[in-house]
């Protein structure tokens, strides 16, 4: 059921996690016996497909703010594509930006994708799912040829697809997504024994989850 509905059971798990971690007044990742979130994070600024003008101002905007990662959205229009590009070229830290970019399953097959990259002439630190979900073979010509890892998305949904990667897992990066693969608990327990939960106050009081549920929600006072 999970694999067939993955969004749908995420959606599901993440409010269940949150009324427990509610009835513990705790962290989620107490809840679930993982280790707290810690260190250095590093957020990537999503350029979407509009006009040249909107694709501008969503770069400076981005460009103010700070952001050197950017994710670009691609459209099969070659001429458009390179438009993007070269308005990256002309930022004066072009150097320090590192580039990728997301076909979204846009082309049939591999030579058709190198010959479309080839003409944006950009080394990209990735290239997000050129070809459909799970041509993996067809996806490492496109590596070889463009010299750039592929991230896959819609081609990795479960833990045992990437049994296909160990070969050559340079040429490959997994885009972890809590969405796309059932939430994080059914993902936890294909790989690790379950953690014990980092207290068990509310069922020592006698309070269920339908009883958290009701305090929680009520409106203060």
């Amino acid at each position: 059921m999970i694999d067939a509905n993955p969004a749908a059971w995420c959606a599901v798990e993440l409010a269940v996690l949150e009324l427990f971690a509610r009835c513990e007044d705790s962290p989620v990742e107490r809840v679930v016996g993982a280790p707290p979130a810690t260190g250095e994070f590093r957020y990537s600024a999503v350029v979407g497909d509009g006009g040249p003008d909107m694709f501008r101002a969503t770069v400076a905007r981005y460009r103010e703010m700070g952001f050197v990662e950017f994710k670009l959205k691609l459209s099969g229009d070659p001429v458009r594509g390179r438009d993007k590009i070269d308005t990256l070229r002309d930022l004066e830290d072009f150097e320090s930006l590192r580039i990728r970019v997301d076909a979204n399953n846009l082309w049939d097959d591999a030579e058709t994708a190198v010959r479309h990259l080839a003409g944006l002439d950009m080394s990209f630190v990735g290239i997000e799912e050129p070809l459909p979900a799970n041509a993996l073979e067809g996806m490492r010509i496109v590596s070889e040829h463009t010299g750039s890892p592929i991230i896959l998305d819609e081609s990795v949904l479960r833990a045992d697809q990437m049994a296909a990667l160990a070969g050559d897992p340079e040429r490959w990066i997994i885009n972890v997504r809590v969405s796309k693969m059932g939430g994080c608990c059914a993902r936890w327990r294909s790989s690790r024994p379950p953690a014990r939960p980092a207290s068990t106050s509310s069922r020592r009081k006698g309070r269920s989850a339908l009883t958290c549920s009701k305090r929680t929600s009520r409106s203060p006072r």
